[in-house]
């Protein structure tokens, strides 16, 4: 009996079967290593997917600041990527709206709002706001949910100035000149009348040489 125990722990620790049981760890091991890569690829997989596919709603409300009405106006993101209308109240909502940056613009017809960048963070789930009064202007970090004030009434067309009559003169050369003429002519009579009798005798020389123009350049070139 113990022979045959003997015979037994000998053949079970033949060099044939120690080959064959590493074989089978390697094996099992190999197999291991191959679950587990596949494991962590395929939750590596499902993380990024449903980072991707993260949706937020985008809430808001417009205003207007002499109360006139604020329902029914159109608000886009990205111009037509994502389209709302604002309710009576002036609440509006984009029910689902993936990860990413958006630009946000109130198609108002008859207000101008600010324009709005959006940031949507798929990680902690929060939207940043940046609102922009006009194209160009500086950045203005703005709270979630959206508030916006319409910022003046949409003008489609010009004033038409006021009557002024500075302004009919001041704008026509032709005005001024009759102006000062009929100044002159009311002007001049006076100005004649304080003068004394030596400078009015002389002003009516000038006046009689004036009347013959060659007898005016002859003077004046002192010609014979």
């Amino acid at each position: 009996m113990l022979a045959g125990a003997q015979k037994g722990l000998e053949g079970h620790f033949l060099p044939g079967n120690n080959f064959n049981q590493a074989y089978i760890i390697r094996q099992t091991q190999l197999m291991y290593q191959m679950w587990v890569a596949l494991f962590l690829l395929l939750l590596a997989l499902a993380t990024v997917l449903s980072a991707s596919e993260v949706k937020l709603p985008i809430e808001g409300r417009l205003r207007i600041p002499h109360g006139g009405p604020v329902g029914n106006i159109k608000i886009v993101l990205n111009r037509d990527e994502y389209i709302t209308m604002s309710r009576a109240d002036g609440n509006f909502t984009f029910p689902d709206v993936e990860s990413g940056i958006y630009l946000m613009e109130v198609l108002s017809i008859n207000e101008v709002y600010s324009q709005v960048k959006l940031k949507v963070d798929k990680v902690s789930k929060t939207v940043n706001v940046i609102e922009y009064k006009y194209p160009g202007a500086a950045r203005t970090t703005s709270t979630y949910p959206i508030e916006l004030t319409a910022l003046t009434p949409m003008r489609y067309f010009h004033k038409p100035p006021e009557f002024s009559i500075w302004g009919l003169i001041r704008g026509n050369p032709m005005i001024i000149m009759m102006v000062l003429s009929a100044g002159l002519m009311f002007a001049l009579p006076q100005m004649l009348k304080n003068l004394d009798p030596d400078a009015m005798k002389e002003l009516e020389e000038m006046q009689q040489n004036q009347e013959n123009p060659m007898d005016a350049l002859k003077s004046m070139f002192n010609m014979s």
